[in-house]
């Protein structure tokens, strides 16, 4: 296992967190980034912690790493990228209906293009809310009331 890569944060705490008034949830997510190291400056957090601890991607937390190396805080605040969240399949319950139509196309042979768009025309035609509620299967998300009007 490699070891966390140390980041000397040069900002002060209190100046850091008067940065963090007013700010975007992307911002203020990559000042807390710098916060946390700072506050814990004999622990090397890993690039998988950080993201774990604010709930974005560890390649999000690496990405901000080397904008503040390259050019301090003006650099990482004036990047325009968002920060993604870690693996979440609930978050996009897209991601269980692509599976469901990869397990129908799986061993099937087309002879032609034509074939294949029928084929996924008539699979996308079967689905219904129902199919979805069950697929998805994340009780929490159909709490919303939408999820009853369909």
């Amino acid at each position: 296992m490699s070891k966390a890569k140390q980041l000397y944060v040069i900002e002060s705490v209190p100046a850091l967190k008067k940065l963090l008034s007013n700010r975007s949830v992307t911002i203020s997510n990559r000042l807390r980034m710098l916060i946390l190291i700072k506050n814990n400056k004999g622990e090397n957090f890993s690039k998988n912690k950080l993201g774990a601890l604010l709930g974005v991607s560890s390649s999000s937390i690496q990405i901000w790493r080397q904008l503040y190396v390259k050019g301090g805080i003006s650099l990482l605040l004036e990047d325009k990228r968002i920060g993604f969240p870690p693996y979440s399949p609930e978050l996009n319950p897209a991601e269980k209906m692509w599976a469901r139509f990869k397990r129908a196309f799986t061993n099937q042979f087309f002879k032609s293009l034509d074939e294949i768009s029928l084929f996924i025309e008539n699979t996308a035609k079967e689905i219904n809310a129902a199919i979805v509620k069950s697929t998805c299967a994340y009780k929490y998300i159909f709490f919303d009331p939408f999820w009853n009007e369909i």
